[in-house]
């Protein structure tokens, strides 16, 4: 028990000094370095768009009846549909949730139990929609 102590007594001693310290910082930016070279591997950007087309789809297949389509107009490409709001109040939430969009958004969706009050709509139905609210 005794030698437990003094061990950990050394240890604390031990990285009060200056030359514990200055490891630390270049570890700390050994780390630093590592991680940006990483992030700008190809392995690392395919994992992160695959990671965000997966929430993408998995929201529009929630969000919309047969599989990822428009709930207007039944367009099926991923890169035009979006999520609408349907009460129309979407600039008002964004606000609210510090303007998140993207992935983000799609990860508030899942983490709130993917609210009842969205839809999925090409942009083309989106604007048209828009359109018809002003008149």
């Amino acid at each position: 028990m005794l030698n437990k102590e003094r061990l950990k007594a050394s240890k604390i001693k031990y990285e009060q000094t200056p030359k514990f310290q200055e490891w630390k910082l270049g570890r700390k930016e050994h780390e630093r370095l590592r991680q940006r070279q990483y992030r700008l591997t190809p392995r690392y950007t395919e994992r992160i768009l695959r990671y965000k087309r997966g929430i993408k789809l998995e929201t529009f297949i929630h969000y919309s009846p047969p599989d990822g389509y428009c709930s207007e107009c039944g367009f099926s490409d991923l890169n035009a549909l979006t999520i609408d709001h349907i009460n129309g109040n979407g600039f008002k939430h964004r606000r609210e949730l510090k303007n998140i969009s993207g992935v983000t958004f799609y990860r508030w969706l899942r983490n709130n139990n993917y609210p009842k009050e969205y839809r999925v709509l090409c942009m083309n139905c989106q604007f048209i929609d828009k359109i018809k609210k002003r008149i």
